[in-house]
């Protein structure tokens, strides 16, 4: 098919999908459907919401499939309907059977934003934050029966820059991962790839994040605690609660500082040398806080927060 045109049925869902979706659509492929999340409640009014998939695909008049459920050969019937000559797969959110994986000539193809076999699994960018890593990147792999265990097309690094969240950084790996998607596709529609099997003793698996995930655990160096915010911002984000109101804070941005303090003071809040409210954490360690959102408010600095509620001080979160 050196010269043909290629058509791709594409799947995802989040704005991480978008990347990928508009590289194609603007290549010389043709993207017969979008398969993406049916349209959910969210916000406090519960209103209809659309995946950004949805949104712009609905803008730009590309067929849009919503199965509520993809587990049985007449959930995706679709597929012999369109029939394409592949399938990729960008953060789609669900589960795809092997029927439907092995239905396209060229089979599945996902992109993956860890370097495989590290990180299989729903929250690969939180979890390269949550343990420190300096580097992550993104995987090209053809899809089997497990979870990202099949083989791998082509791979490429990004380091992850201090101050990092999984915001910032799912933009450049879904921008990393649309450039290495057009470069990868041709060859292996080509017979010019020769597909790599993943290294199975360096596996490892991360979970589906909810929002119990974001609540801080004070008793955890500082340290631990400004990843775990860096890797719950946007969604879930990282909350507290306040002892005495029972008010949800959600911390958006902070900074690890030296403070001593005995065992009794974690959780404690105090005024920093630089007027931002602090907390002491786990093993001598503190933050500072230097963005933060109190329930039923607008995000807002440190330094505005605590101005306002100097009472606080000396309060704990629990």
């Amino acid at each position: 098919m050196q010269n043909t045109e290629v058509k791709i049925l594409f799947f995802g869902s989040t704005d991480f999908s978008l990347a990928s979706l508009t590289a194609l659509h603007a290549s010389k492929h043709k993207i017969v459907g979008v398969v993406t999340q049916p349209d959910k409640p969210a916000g406090r009014g519960n209103s209809i919401k659309q995946s950004p998939v949805k949104k712009w695909s609905t803008e730009n008049n590309i067929r849009i499939i919503q199965p509520n459920k993809i587990k049985e050969s007449s959930d995706y019937s679709f597929i012999f309907e369109l029939n394409p000559d592949v399938i990729v797969v960008a953060s789609y959110g669900k589960i795809l059977p092997l029927d439907l994986l092995n239905s396209a000539k060229f089979g599945a193809i996902n992109v993956h934003a860890s370097l495989l076999p590290k990180y299989r699994g729903a929250s690969p960018i939180q979890a390269a934050i949550l343990s420190g890593d300096s580097e992550t990147g993104i995987s090209i792999m053809l899809m089997d029966a497990g979870m990202d265990t099949g083989k791998v097309l082509m791979q490429k690094s990004i380091a992850i820059t201090d101050g990092e969240t999984s915001g910032s950084l799912s933009e450049k790996l879904a921008t990393l991962g649309a450039d290495l998607l057009l470069k990868s596709l041709p060859d292996w529609i080509n017979n010019k790839i020769e597909p790599q099997n993943q290294e199975e003793k360096y596996s490892s698996v991360c979970k589906k994040i909810n929002k119990e995930d974001g609540k801080i655990n004070w008793e955890l160096k500082s340290s631990l605690i400004e990843r775990l915010i860096r890797a719950y911002n946007p969604w879930p984000s990282a909350w507290s609660i306040l002892k005495e109101s029972e008010q949800v804070i959600k911390i958006h941005a902070a900074k690890n500082i030296i403070a001593k303090h005995v065992q009794n003071d974690i959780g404690k809040l105090f005024l920093t040398d630089q007027k931002n409210p602090g907390v002491y954490c786990g093993e001598d360690s503190a933050l500072e806080l230097l963005s933060v959102q109190p329930q039923g408010k607008n995000p807002m600095s440190g330094r505005d927060f605590i101005l306002g509620r100097k009472s606080l001080l000396g309060t704990f979160f629990k």
